[in-house]
């Protein structure tokens, strides 16, 4: 009897995903994965992953070989050979490499708290890159004994080669075969013609495949050879003893060795499912609380996105059984696949494919009836090996588990079947766990659309062109078309006709009734989606005659600040005139004087009363017609930022991604600034300042680095406070940022943003 990873196919995804791994185990990770103790860190991880390999290239895993079976032989009793010790040398130094990767990058929390614990073996790697070269040969300095052997064997070969140098040079080379010499059986030889053996005095070690020569030994030269052959024995003694130090070296650190192996195969397996995630557009998700199961544009794993049509449903809470109905072919198994395929990999630390507003709680098991599983050794129809399932189901389920079953109550008699089904039915709604079943029985279907435990749905069909769409429609039965399909394949028409007079006149009726509320519904989603676009229509014409009306109500502002700038020029005027005339050469008669100075005290009393005009404008004319979507400056802060909504004397204004709740008299829109007095009354436009900063993706020095040029240009434009967006992701960065900010001089306050300011993903700095 296959599990149900087999029967999701789940085991296919597995295969899928190890061909992104870069180790032996990373694949031997994924293959014998079990759900994660920890699911949510699980899920931070390949979630990190996926930012690392999108922003980062990754991190290291290459250089990892396949050392197990290594360390098997030497634990017991084997010795390595120098090759086998570099690939173990190779492994740990690779191992290293992606300790320091996580140390050095500081910026996904998770992942460097699991590569944190990878073991660091600077004493074994040490002693095998002092022992063995590149080429994988035993150094000379890996024992001073080897050192001295070794010195021993190049002063003999010297000595050797000395005296056969004079049997190549001397009368004896006549007898020669080649004006060489060769090493015979670990004995070095000359090639001698077997015509002139006669000419040089020794012994014969071996002859040519012809016969024409003979590889004879001087006799002078035997005792040199064999204490050649005594070092080179030395030489190997002392080598397998080297050898064998080193792999009890390995033996005794094995435990951590292979702890290091594990670590590297689960950050391997993490980065296999996030490369599937950036390949596949997938998303990751924590479980839900909610005990509803919600799934939007949810795709199979194992089918091209090209091919596949997304799934959208929603089963739970009050409707906690979704009868699927629909056509053969439609749809219905893959849809119950994809459902339990995407439960599993959420339950398995998988990233999903569906849209980040997905609910999917965290079930403790999975059930699933899908297929056929008849089975001639047990001799089981198809229909029983259904039925042995479901009896399994309605012993151990519970109500936090997902139980899928597809094609409940076929495979015998549809009365019968009907019947049984429905005391199934019954029996899911007592243990109360979320069930997801497809079915053709009509009986079944007229139960669900009554039934306020259950909710239907069906797979949507083409019925001009007889064909299956793959998509769910939610609390509309769907039809198996038989007698469509039939005639539309070539069956006679009397005999589709035939088959609808044995269906019987009241099915007939139900059916087309049924077909008949199918339709409306569909022209009533039409209608509903003909209204919605309206409706958007209208309350964007709306908003346009409410931004008409601002705009009539600014122009009148507008001319009232022309009319003080008008007074203000004229007052400039008279000033000048009055001390050009007290700093002249010639006397003004006093009642000239008072003259001009009673002129000048009428007009203070003039613009005084324009200021008040204008700010009984302000508050009256524009504070109470502030409109979502207004550019704004908050007056306390001297913050800028945009509307977004209007409640209660009160605005929420956007400045970048952070929102803020301010009352509408600390408000003034843009098109009015603020006086500033320098030689008199002068007006100025103050140049735009942004009073946030977005540093997330960034290193925590590379994140400083603009914050620092924040705070000096925050202090430069007299606002008192602004908004750092650091994100959550690890809180690395945002930790960073708050630890140079404590001892930063020009920092008076900080704090995380409340909800509507961006929550714990931004910062609120208060200057100096």
């Amino acid at each position: 009897m296959k599990d149900v990873s087999q029967i999701l196919e789940f085991d296919k995804v597995l295969l899928s995903t190890i061909r992104n791994t870069h180790t032996v185990y990373g694949s031997y990770h994924l293959r014998n994965s079990l759900p994660p103790d920890n699911l949510d860190m699980e899920l931070e991880a390949v979630e990190e992953a996926i930012e690392a390999f999108k922003y980062d290239g990754g991190y290291p895993l290459s250089g990892i070989e396949d050392i197990s079976p290594l360390l098997e032989r030497a634990s017991a009793g084997s010795v390595l050979s120098p090759r086998e010790l570099l690939q173990v040398a190779n492994t740990l130094e690779a191992a290293a490499e992606t300790k320091k990767w996580f140390k050095t990058t500081k910026k996904y929390r998770v992942l460097s708290f699991i590569a944190r614990k990878l073991g660091e073996f600077h004493e074994l790697v040490g002693e095998i890159r002092r022992c063995i070269d590149a080429d994988a040969s035993v150094k000379d300095n890996a024992s001073s004994v080897l050192a001295s052997i070794r010195s021993s064997m190049k002063e003999k070969k010297n000595e050797i080669h000395r005296m056969l140098r004079k049997y190549l040079q001397g009368r004896s080379s006549q007898a020669l075969q080649d004006f060489t010499f060769t090493e015979r059986n670990g004995r070095m030889v000359l090639p001698v013609r077997s015509d002139r053996r006669n000419m040089i005095k020794g012994v014969v070690v071996g002859i040519s495949a012809s016969g024409a020569t003979l590889f004879m030994e001087p006799e002078e030269l035997i005792p040199l050879n064999d204490s050649l052959i005594t070092l080179r024995q030395q030489e190997k003694e002392e080598i397998n003893r080297i050898l064998r130090k080193i792999s009890t070296m390995t033996v005794e650190k094995m435990n951590d060795i292979q702890s290091t192996l594990r670590i590297i195969g689960h950050l391997d397996s993490i980065a296999a499912r996030a490369i599937f995630a950036i390949e596949r557009k997938g998303v990751v998700l924590k479980p839900s609380t909610e005990k509803t199961l919600k799934l939007i544009n949810a795709r199979h794993p194992l089918i091209p996105d090209k091919k596949m049509v997304p799934i959208n449903l929603e089963v739970g809470n009050k409707h906690r059984i979704l009868i699927v109905t629909g056509p053969n072919t439609g749809g219905k198994t893959v849809t119950l696949k994809t459902i339990g395929l995407t439960v599993l990999m959420l339950k398995m630390g998988f990233p999903l494919l569906c849209d980040p507003g997905s609910q999917i709680p965290l079930f403790n098991r999975i059930y699933a009836v899908i297929g056929d599983e008849q089975s001639v050794e047990e001799e089981l129809s198809t229909f029983s090996a259904h039925l042995t399932k479901i009896r399994t189901i309605l012993r151990n389920a519970e109500n936090h588990d997902l139980i899928l079953i597809d094609e409940l109550g076929t495979g015998t008699d549809p009365i019968e079947g009907s019947a049984l089904a429905l005391a199934i039915l019954d029996r899911l709604k007592e243990i109360g766990a979320i069930t997801v079943a497809t079915t053709h029985l009509m009986e079944v279907k007229l139960r669900a659309m009554k039934d306020e435990d259950m909710q239907i749905a069906s797979m949507e069909f083409d019925e001009k062109r007889m064909r299956p769409l793959y998509r769910i429609r939610m609390d509309v039965p769907g039809f198996s078309h038989a007698l469509e399909t039939a005639e539309r394949l070539g069956l006679p028409h009397e005999l589709v006709e035939k088959a609808r007079n044995y269906l019987g006149k009241d099915k007939e009726r139900l059916i087309e009734g049924l077909k008949e509320l199918n339709e409306r519904s569909k022209t009533l989603d039409s209608l509903l989606a003909e209204l919605n676009e309206e409706r958007k229509r209208l309350k964007q014409e709306l908003k346009d005659v409410e931004n008409l009306k601002d705009s009539l109500k600014r122009g009148a502002l507008e001319k009232v600040d022309r009319e003080l700038v008008e007074l203000l020029d004229e007052l400039k005027k008279v000033r000048k005139i009055l001390e050009h005339t007290l700093h002249s050469h010639y006397a003004m008669s006093r009642e000239e004087l008072r003259r001009k100075l009673k002129n000048l005290q009428g007009l203070h009393k003039k613009l005084g009363m324009m200021e008040r005009k204008l700010i009984e404008k302000k508050k009256n004319g524009i504070q109470r017609s502030f409109r979502e979507g207004d550019i704004v400056k908050i007056k306390s802060s001297q913050i800028e930022g945009k509307v977004l909504k209007l409640r209660n004397e009160k605005a929420i204004v956007e400045t970048g991604n952070v929102k803020i709740e301010v009352p509408l008299e600390d408000l003034e829109p843009m098109e009015i600034r603020e006086r500033e007095k320098s030689e008199g009354y002068v007006f100025y436009t103050r140049k735009p300042f942004t009073i946030e900063v977005d540093v997330r993706g960034m290193s925590t020095d590379e994140a400083w680095d603009v914050v620092d040029r924040f705070l000096d240009d925050l202090i430069a434009s007299e606002a008192s406070q602004g908004y750092i967006i650091h994100g959550k992701g690890t809180w690395r960065l945002a930790q960073g940022l708050w630890e140079r900010l404590r001892s930063d001089k020009r920092v008076k306050n900080l704090r995380l943003g409340k909800p509507e300011e961006g929550g714990e993903g931004v910062t609120i700095v208060e200057v100096q």
